[in-house]
C-alpha cells in the first residue's frame, strides 16, 4: 500500500505515517475522497492563469548565479505546461507577458499539427487566417497546448525593451510587433465570449494593423471593458486610431480607456526585428499576404449606438482628435456619465461645442482633462460643459494644465450649481477660480471628500484670502484629501525689513493690537482646519502679501509658516500657540506644506513637546515630513521608540 500512497499524494513522509496511523479502510477512503478533492479543486487553480516572465523578478544579489527566476511563469516548466493543457478549457481568466504571448501561440500550432491519434480525440480544424504570422522556427522545445476558447478576461502586457535574453523559451517573433499583434488578435477572434480586454505596448504602424485589432474586438459580443495602452509608429501613414477604435467596440462595452502615444522608431531599431524596422508603412512583411486576400480592406463601423457605455477615457490620447470626430463618438454615447476629454483641434466655438456635448451626454457627471497641446481651450471646455449640464449633477472634475482665463466665467457660481453633488475635484490653470470660488467649495460643498487646488503663486487666482476662509464655518467635514494655499496680510506678523518678529522678542511677550487681531483671525482659520476630522492628508501652504502692494508677494511657501499654528504655546512667556485646534485630526497621515519645523520661527517655537502631541493625537503621522533636518528630530525618534516599547 505504501508504494501506492507514495505516488498518490507524492509526499514519501506522508505516506509513511498513514501507513503507521490508518487501516486498509481508511487509507483507501481517503484516497477516493482526495481523488474528488483533485477533481472539485483542480479547475478553480486554473480558472485564472498568470503567465507573466520577468527576468528582473526574484534576482539574488548574492547568488554566484545571474540567471534570473523565472518561477513567475507557468510556463517554466514541462510539469507545469502538461498540467495547464490538461485544464485549459476552465482557464476564465489569463494575464500574458510578450515572451508568454508567443510562446503560448506557438504551443496551439503545436498541439493542432499534431495528428489525432497523438492527442487521443479528434481534432476540428484549426482556423488559421491569412493574416496570422506563421509559427517560429523552434530554438527552444515547445509542447503542445489547446486553445483557450472560453476565456472571459485577457491581459496582456507587451514591453520591446524589457530584454529577452534570460527567458528560456525566447522565440524570435517577440521582437516583430506585426507578428505579436497578429497573435494577440487571434487569441481574441478564438474567445468570442470575451467580457474584459486589457492590452498595454501594442504597436501600430499603418491602416493593416488597425483594421486587423478592429475587426477583432468588432466581433466580441460580450464585451464591457475595453483598456488598450497603444502607440503609433511617427512618420506612419494611418487612419485616426482613437475614432477606429471607437467606432468599432460592440453594442455591449459599457467602459473604454484608450492611451495613445507616438513613438520613434529610429531609436527602437535594437529592440525590433530588422525586417520590421525597414519596413515602410503599407509595405508587407516576408510572411504577409495582400489585404484583399486577408479581408483586411476596411476598418469595421458599428451603426448602433453604445446605449450601455458609462466611462468613455480619451484624456490619454495624444493624437489631435478632430471636434467632428469628437462630437460623432459622443453621438454614439446617449447614458455616458464618465468623460475623459481628449486634446480636440480647431475648436471653432467652445460655448457652441459645450452645448452640443451637453444634449448628446446629457447624464454626464464626471469631467476629467489631461493637457498635451497647451493651448487651454480643451481645459475651458470642460468648465462650459458644466455650465450647460443640469445643476445639481457634477461629481467630480479633474483638469490640468497651464495658466488660463474664461472670460465672463463666475467659477462661484458655477461651483455652487453643483455644491451638492460634487465629491473629488482636482484644479490646476483656470484663473478663474478665485477665493470667493474657493470659499464656495469649502463653505458649500458638504459631500466633498478630495479637493486639490494647484496654487500657481499668484494671489488672486487658485488661492483663497484668509478673511475669505475666515467667513464663515466650513461644511466639507468629510474632506480625506485637501491641497489648499491662503493669502495672508504680510503685517504685522509675518517677517518682513524693519519688523522684529513675535518669536524673537524677550519674554514676557507683549503683543500689539494689530498683532492680537490677526492672530484671533488665524486662530479662526486653525479651528477651520481642525473641524476636518476625515482629513488623512492636508496639504497647507500660506502666502504673505502687502495689502499695500509695496512689496512683493511672499509665495516660497515651502520657507513659510501659518503662525503658531504648530506651536502649544507658552505661558510663562505669553507665546500663543494654537496647535491644540487641530486634535480632532486623528486620521491624519501627512501634513505638508508651509508646516515644516524646520523654519526660522517654528525652530524657536516647535520643540519636544509639540512631537509629543502630535504623536498622541495623530498617531498615524509620517512625523519626517514636518521633522526634516531639525535640531532635536533624534529626540523625538528616540521618544518615539520608547513609547513604542
Amino acid at each position: 500500500m505504501e508504494p501506492a500512497i507514495t505516488r498518490f499524494f507524492n509526499i514519501p513522509e506522508l505516506a509513511a505515517m498513514l501507513t503507521t496511523h490508518l487501516g486498509r479502510k481508511e487509507i483507501s477512503r481517503l484516497m477516493q475522497t482526495n481523488h474528488r478533492l483533485n477533481e472539485v479543486c483542480t479547475p478553480a487553480h486554473y480558472r485564472s492563469v498568470i503567465a507573466a516572465y520577468d527576468q528582473n523578478r526574484n534576482i539574488d544579489p548574492d547568488s554566484d548565479d545571474p540567471t534570473p527566476d523565472s518561477t513567475d511563469s507557468i510556463l517554466r516548466s514541462v510539469d507545469s505546461i502538461l498540467a495547464l493543457s490538461k485544464n485549459v478549457h476552465h482557464v476564465r481568466e489569463l494575464i500574458l507577458g510578450l515572451n508568454d504571448l508567443v510562446y503560448y501561440t506557438n504551443c496551439v500550432f503545436a498541439f493542432h499539427d499534431l495528428p489525432s491519434e497523438a492527442t487521443g480525440q479528434q481534432q476540428p480544424p484549426l482556423l488559421r487566417p491569412l493574416w496570422l504570422a506563421p509559427p517560429d522556427t523552434p530554438i527552444c522545445r515547445v509542447l503542445p497546448i489547446p486553445p483557450m476558447t472560453v476565456l472571459t478576461n485577457l491581459e496582456v502586457h507587451i514591453d520591446y525593451h524589457a530584454g529577452f535574453e534570460f527567458c528560456p523559451y525566447f522565440l524570435p517573433s517577440t521582437m516583430d510587433p506585426r507578428v505579436t499583434a497578429t497573435y494577440i488578435c487571434w487569441i481574441i477572434q478564438l474567445n468570442p465570449h470575451l467580457t474584459h480586454l486589457t492590452l498595454f505596448g501594442l504597436a501600430f504602424k499603418d491602416d493593416r494593423d488597425i483594421c486587423l485589432f478592429t475587426s477583432s474586438i468588432f466581433g466580441l459580443k460580450s464585451l464591457q471593458e475595453l483598456f488598450l495602452s497603444a502607440f503609433i509608429l511617427k512618420e506612419s501613414t494611418h487612419s485616426r486610431l482613437g475614432p477606429a477604435i471607437f467606432h468599432s467596440c460592440p453594442p455591449s462595452l459599457r467602459s473604454l480607456s484608450l492611451e495613445i502615444r507616438e513613438e520613434d522608431i529610429s531609436g527602437w531599431a535594437f529592440d525590433f526585428t530588422e525586417e520590421y524596422s525597414l519596413q515602410e508603412p503599407g509595405e508587407l512583411l516576408s510572411w504577409e499576404k495582400g489585404d484583399e486576400e486577408c479581408g483586411l480592406t476596411a476598418i469595421p463601423r458599428r451603426q448602433e449606438p453604445l446605449v450601455r457605455l458609462k466611462s468613455l477615457d480619451l484624456k490619454g490620447v495624444e493624437e489631435i482628435v478632430s471636434e467632428v470626430d469628437f462630437l460623432s463618438m459622443l453621438q454614439h454615447c446617449p447614458n455616458l456619465y464618465d468623460l475623459g476629454v481628449p486634446d480636440i483641434g480647431e475648436i471653432e466655438d467652445a460655448d457652441q461645442l459645450a452645448t452640443a456635448i451637453a444634449e448628446f451626454c446629457p447624464a454626464l457627471s464626471d469631467l476629467t482633462y489631461q493637457d498635451y497641446c497647451v493651448d487651454g481651450v480643451d481645459g475651458a471646455l470642460m468648465l462650459r460643459i458644466m455650465d450647460k449640464l443640469p445643476p445639481q449633477q457634477i461629481r467630480r472634475i479633474y483638469y490640468d494644465e497651464d495658466l488660463f482665463t474664461i472670460p465672463g466665467l463666475n467659477a462661484a457660481g458655477l461651483f455652487r450649481r453643483h455644491s451638492i453633488t460634487l465629491c473629488n475635484i482636482i484644479l490646476d490653470g483656470c484663473q478663474n477660480i478665485d477665493s470667493k470660488a474657493i470659499q464656495v467649495l469649502l463653505v458649500e460643498c458638504r459631500g466633498l471628500e478630495i479637493l486639490k487646488i494647484r496654487w500657481a503663486g499668484k494671489r488672486h487666482a487658485l488661492c483663497i484670502d484668509l478673511k475669505d476662509a475666515i467667513e464663515f464655518p466650513w461644511g466639507c467635514t468629510r474632506v480625506r484629501v485637501l491641497n489648499l494655499a491662503i493669502c495672508v496680510p504680510d503685517e504685522p506678523l509675518h517677517l518682513h525689513i524693519g519688523v522684529e518678529p513675535y518669536y524673537k522678542r524677550p519674554a514676557p511677550l507683549a503683543l500689539s493690537a494689530a498683532e492680537q487681531r490677526q492672530f484671533e483671525q488665524l486662530e479662526v482659520l486653525y479651528r477651520q482646519f481642525g473641524t476636518l476630522s476625515q482629513a488623512e492628508i492636508l496639504c497647507l501652504e500660506v502666502a504673505f502679501y502687502d495689502p499695500e502692494n509695496v512689496r512683493p508677494l511672499s509665495n516660497l511657501t515651502r520657507i513659510n509658516t501659518f503662525p503658531a499654528m504648530l506651536d502649544l504655546g507658552d505661558e510663562t512667556t505669553g507665546r500663543p500657540g494654537y496647535l491644540h485646534h487641530l486634535a480632532g485630526l486623528s486620521k491624519l497621515r501627512k501634513l505638508a506644506g508651509s508646516v515644516s519645523a524646520d523654519t526660522n520661527d517654528t525652530k524657536v517655537t516647535v520643540g519636544l513637546k509639540e512631537a509629543e502631541w502630535m504623536h498622541q493625537h495623530w498617531p498615524v503621522l509620517e512625523f519626517e515630513l514636518i521633522f526634516p533636518r531639525c535640531r532635536y528630530i533624534e529626540d523625538v525618534k528616540k521618544w518615539l521608540n520608547r513609547r513604542c516599547d
